[in-house]
């Protein structure tokens, strides 16, 4: 049974690889650094000087003489000698994560790379391909020009999108599949935890925790915690009794209730989503939240 416990662990076991690899790196530059007797020199009159301060302020005396001006220009010289030791470079060359720094954690709270990479490690064992990124630079059809322009403004806006959710509807070979991964990419690579996949993945997912082989949390905590979601090629999937309808209006209907945007790719119309799923998940589709997006061109693949 895949537990998420045990996907977590794995990604804990990264952080704390980083962090020891961050460590060596400080204590070697804080060696290399204490043999520079202008640096120690250094450290002492800033620490000296530092003392004198407080105490000027303990005593309430608002005159500093040029003190404060000159524990600046201590500290900047500290600064540069710590950066010609070459220690910010080593440190940056490691650090993959800025706002956290690669500890994983900011305020109490996991980072969006922790996220992330929970995210990346807990597909990989569903069983989901990792998507390459697309460009809407390479969108050139005329034909889904319209379509461009509307899912490229959302991208670009996100998540401070006025309709937070699409259903791209049309027939195969229209452009709705690379659109929908243009604006994943674009998602992601603006630091986002953003999931890509199709319908048949999501419903191999559902069954696999439908007979117990995959933890609920390890759903909750990724197709529903992400921040963006596609599920690309709905109707293509194997329907499973108990599962594919159920798991599926439970997901969609959880991540609008909680306000978690999500791009849904098809070539069914509304009606024969009625007809497969049922009314209730054409209802929730239908929602002032989510906009149907027709693609009424002929197969762009056909030339």
């Amino acid at each position: 049974m895949i537990k998420s416990k045990t996907l977590i662990e794995q990604v804990n076991e990264f952080y704390i690889n980083k962090t020891t690899k961050i460590y060596a790196i400080n204590e070697y530059y804080e060696n290399l650094l204490n043999k520079n007797n202008n640096y120690i020199n250094l450290l002492n009159e800033i620490g000296s000087l530092k003392f004198e301060i407080a105490k000027l302020e303990y005593e309430g005396k608002s005159e500093d003489n040029g003190l404060n001006t000159k524990l600046e220009n201590l500290e900047l010289e500290k600064y540069n000698i710590i950066k010609n030791s070459g220690y910010f470079d080593a440190v940056n060359s490691v650090i993959e994560c800025k706002i956290c720094k690669d500890k994983g954690v900011v305020n109490s709270k996991r980072c969006k790379c922790y996220n992330k990479r929970l995210t990346d490690v807990s597909l990989k064992y569903l069983g989901v391909t990792k998507r390459q990124n697309c460009s809407f630079i390479d969108a050139n059809a005329k034909e889904i020009e319209k379509q461009k322009l509307l899912l490229s403004k959302y991208a670009n806006n996100f998540p401070k999108v006025n309709i937070q959710n699409f259903v791209l509807v049309g027939n195969v070979g229209t452009g709705k599949t690379f659109l929908s991964r243009c604006v994943y990419s674009e998602i992601l690579q603006k630091g986002y935890n953003a999931i890509f996949l199709t319908a048949t993945e999501l419903n191999n997912v559902f069954l696999k925790m439908h007979l117990g082989e995959v933890d609920r949390t390890v759903i909750t905590d990724i197709l529903l915690g992400c921040d963006f979601l596609v599920i690309d090629d709905l109707g293509t999937e194997p329907k499973y009794n108990n599962v594919t309808v159920e798991f599926l209006l439970s997901l969609i209907s959880d991540r609008l209730d909680k306000n978690k945007p999500f791009i849904i790719t098809t070539n069914l119309s509304l009606s024969e989503i009625k007809d497969r799923y049922n009314e209730r998940l054409v209802s929730r589709l239908s929602g002032e939240k989510t906009a149907i997006l027709p693609f009424k061109n002929k197969d762009l693949r056909i030339k």
